[in-house]
């Protein structure tokens, strides 16, 4: 037979049948007010980096994903089980932010002469200027998506020039600055 706190996991519905069990607040279910009391900031970066962990997948962090999915299950039904989303989500949280260091710091240690020395001081590609002409048929088709491309583009070129490089490592040391008194 099984006890009434592991079939109140599974069972659909929160009655157990058991009045005692049924009547301890613990058992019942979680809401993302317990998530957030208990996991605070992790909230947030918990998904990122599970969506990371997803993206690059392989045992490790197939691991990591399933960990998470048990956990967030078992947690979702009981209160008392938030806790076991404790690790799983300071382990993805550390990824994220892991990540946003390491850029942060590429950025601020990384040398302005860098992207000029990889095109040999010609410009983003090579001193080659695009030729101008008729649209292709893939071009008209996709005009609905031309303002996305060209902001992209302009991006791209913003973020290459060199006020774009200071705006940059000033975001980056500002973020490195601000998850050190975090």
């Amino acid at each position: 037979p099984i006890s009434s706190r592991v079939r109140g996991l599974f069972v659909k519905h929160t009655k157990t049948g058991n009045p005692l069990v049924d009547s301890v607040a613990e058992h019942q279910p979680a809401n993302n007010k317990a998530y957030f009391q208990y996991l605070h900031h992790l909230c947030t970066l918990a998904p990122i980096g599970l969506l990371l962990v997803t993206v690059n997948f392989g045992d490790a962090p197939s691991f990591l994903a399933v960990y998470a999915m048990a956990a967030y299950f078992f947690s979702h039904k009981m209160v008392r089980l938030v806790l076991l989303t404790g690790p799983i989500a300071a382990a993805l949280g550390g990824i994220v932010a892991g990540r946003i260091v390491a850029w942060g710091i590429q950025q601020v240690v990384s040398d302005d002469e860098e992207g000029d020395a990889a095109t040999g001081g010609k410009g983003q590609n090579g001193g080659t200027t695009p030729k101008k002409g008729k649209k292709s048929k893939a071009e008209k088709k996709d005009s609905s998506f031309s303002g996305l491309g060209a902001l992209s583009d302009g991006m791209n070129q913003f973020s290459n020039s060199k006020d774009g490089k200071t705006v940059k490592k000033m975001v980056a040391a500002t973020l490195l600055v601000v998850l050190f008194l975090a």
